[in-house]
């Protein structure tokens, strides 16, 4: 959320306690032996806005003794700095409630919650962030249950940054009523595909019974030839 100069050494240290349980002991092609770890792709995500002098990657020189020192670098994510498009290209359509963010030190202050201002505000929730989850949720990308998760992650921190202010009104009837009609339309959605799996589960037990009424007449009939075999002795 703020700049942190010490992110940077406490990702290396995740890393390298990933890497520690990766150790590996193979055989090179002579049949010597090889020791080798993984660290993780690194990455530090900002959600909120964060000053210019942060950079777009972070780099630690790291040492080893008297040997050559390698450069670790770990790339940077302004969340509030990406366009919409990057955002669902990068699927990170797990973090865009976050986006919400992007007006948060702008709208403190009273005098910038103009009508102009405020209509931003409206266009971000209804378009950029709800917008990408409907359209992450018909594409297949995410369920609607993960939809519905996303939509109350949003009201959440709208409630919390926003919902005080006067000027937000309008907003925030929008934002409620969003919710309600995204989750009437989801429980319905669930509600006909949990009906049509019990009407699919009771076809298939009304198939397996007759299957297992078959076996059990063509049982019969076998005991039945058996019988009249038996007789014909």
């Amino acid at each position: 959320m703020k700049k942190d100069d010490s992110i940077v050494f406490r990702v290396f240290s995740y890393g390298a306690g990933y890497a520690d349980q990766t150790k590996e002991i193979l055989q090179d092609e002579e049949g010597c032996q090889v020791y080798r770890i993984h660290f993780p792709e690194p990455c530090v995500i900002y959600l909120s806005n964060v000053p210019k002098s942060v950079p777009d990657t972070y780099s630690l020189q790291v040492g080893f003794g008297h040997t050559q020192n390698i450069i670790y670098n770990v790339p940077v994510t302004k969340l509030t700095s990406c366009s919409v498009k990057e955002i669902n290209d990068r699927k990170m359509i797990i973090l865009i409630p976050f986006y919400i963010l992007k007006l948060r030190e702008k709208l403190r202050n009273k005098k910038a919650r103009t009508p102009k201002n405020i209509a931003s505000l409206k266009s971000l929730i209804k378009t950029d962030i709800m917008g990408s989850i409907v359209k992450h949720v018909e594409l297949g990308n995410i369920t609607a249950e993960d939809g519905a998760q996303l939509y109350r992650f949003t009201q959440m921190l709208y409630t919390r940054l926003y919902s005080q202010f006067e000027e937000t009104e309008e907003v925030t009837d929008m934002v409620e009523q969003s919710i309600i009609t995204f989750v009437d339309v989801f429980q319905e959605e669930k509600a006909r595909m949990e009906k049509r799996m019990a009407e699919m589960d009771k076809e298939i037990a009304d198939k397996d019974k007759k299957l297992a009424d078959k076996d059990n007449e063509l049982a019969e009939l076998r005991a039945e030839i058996a019988r009249l075999k038996g007789s014909d002795k």
